[in-house]
C-alpha cells in the first residue's frame, strides 16, 4: 500500500510542476517590457505544444491481423480497416535548467499518457542529465529509438516482452561529455537508472529494478562506428510470495557510411537473459503482472531466452 500511495504521490507532483511552470509563464509573460536584453529573455519560463497523428489502412487476407479496428478473427476473406495507428500530443515547459514533459498518446482504442518527467539539465554541465517520472527506459538498440528515427514501423518483437510499453517510472541519469573529433573514441553516453519495473501501471514490490546502458564510438563526416553494452536486472514478485528474477543483457553495433548519394547502415542488436512469465504468457509486468489478472493460484515461470534483430540499408 505504501509503494502504490509513493507512485500515486509521483504522479501527482510531476503535473503539479507542470502546472506550476505553466501558471509562472503567464505571470511573466504579464510582466514583460520592451527591448529587453538576451540574458533577461533566458530568464523566461519557454512553454512549447508538438503533435501528431498517424493513421493506418490496412487490407489483409484470412487470418491475418490488424492493429486498427476491430478483430479479424472471424473474417472469412479479404478485410479491410482503417484507424489511428498512434498520436501524440506534447507538452514541454522550460525554466533555465528544468523542464517538465507530459505526452499524451492516442489510438482507435484508448487514450492516455505516454510520458511525463521532470528533467534537470544544468546550464554549466550540460553533459549530465537527470530525469524524474514516466519516460523512456534506456535500454538496447532500438527501445531508445523514436518510430521516426527507425527504418521500420516497429521494433523487433521480443521488446513486447521485455518492455511492454517502452516506458518505465523512474529515476534516470544520462552522462554524454564532449570530445575533440580527431579522438580515436569521440562519442560516448552513459545511462544508469532505478524503475518500477512495471512499465506504466505503477510499482508493486519493495525495491526498484536497476538498468544501466553504454554506447561508445567514432563519429566524423564520412562514417559512424558505435558500440554499446545494456544490462537490467530486477525480479517480479506474485501470490503466495512467488519470485522470478529479469535479467537483461544486450548488445548492439551501428555502423554507418556517408556516401556521396545516401548512407549505408549495418545495425545488429543481440539480446540474452532470463524473463518472468506465466504458462500463458511470456511477460508477467504491465497488463500482463499477478495483481491485474487477480488469481490467487497464479504461477510465475523464469524463462531463458535469447533474441536477435539486424538489418542492412
Amino acid at each position: 500500500m505504501i509503494v502504490r500511495s509513493f507512485s500515486l504521490l509521483l504522479r501527482h507532483l510531476l503535473f503539479t510542476l507542470c502546472f506550476i511552470l505553466l501558471a509562472m509563464n503567464g505571470l511573466k509573460a504579464q510582466q514583460n517590457l520592451p527591448n529587453k536584453s538576451s540574458s533577461q529573455d533566458a530568464e523566461k519560463v519557454k512553454v512549447g505544444i508538438s503533435g501528431y497523428i498517424q493513421g493506418l489502412v490496412a487490407i489483409g487476407q484470412k487470418n491475418a491481423t490488424s492493429t486498427v479496428g476491430t478483430s479479424t478473427k472471424e473474417q472469412d476473406g479479404m478485410f479491410m480497416r482503417m484507424g489511428i495507428r498512434r498520436g501524440y500530443l506534447t507538452t514541454k515547459a522550460s525554466y533555465k535548467a528544468l523542464s517538465a514533459v507530459t505526452q499524451l498518446r492516442v489510438t482507435d482504442k484508448s487514450l492516455g499518457i505516454f510520458q511525463a518527467y521532470l528533467r534537470y539539465n544544468p546550464t554549466m554541465h550540460p553533459e549530465h542529465r537527470l530525469t524524474f517520472g514516466l519516460t523512456t527506459v534506456p535500454f538496447g538498440y532500438e527501445l531508445v529509438i523514436s518510430s521516426r528515427d527507425r527504418e521500420s514501423f516497429e521494433r523487433a518483437a521480443y521488446y513486447s516482452d521485455l518492455f511492454p510499453t517502452s516506458k518505465d517510472m523512474g529515476i534516470y541519469y544520462h552522462f554524454s561529455p564532449s570530445f575533440s573529433i580527431q579522438h580515436a573514441i569521440n562519442f560516448f553516453t552513459l545511462d544508469l537508472g532505478l524503475l518500477s519495473g512495471n512499465s506504466t501501471f505503477g510499482m508493486r514490490k519493495a525495491l526498484p529494478d536497476v538498468i544501466g546502458r553504454i554506447v561508445f564510438g567514432h563519429k566524423d563526416s564520412k562514417m559512424e562506428r558505435l558500440y554499446g553494452v545494456s544490462g537490467y536486472y530486477g525480479y517480479t514478485t506474485a501470490v503466495g510470495k512467488q519470485y522470478a528474477r529479469r535479467i537483461y543483457i544486450g548488445t548492439h553495433l551501428d555502423y554507418q557510411l556517408h556516401l556521396t548519394y545516401g548512407d549505408l547502415k549495418f545495425r545488429l542488436e543481440t539480446l540474452g537473459g532470463w524473463q518472468s512469465g506465466t504458462p500463458q504468457t511470456n511477460s508477467a509486468v504491465g497488463s500482463n503482472s499477478p495483481e491485474k489478472k487477480g488469481a490467487e493460484q497464479f504461477v510465475l515461470l523464469e524463462r531463458p531466452f535469447l533474441g536477435a534483430m539486424g538489418m542492412l540499408v
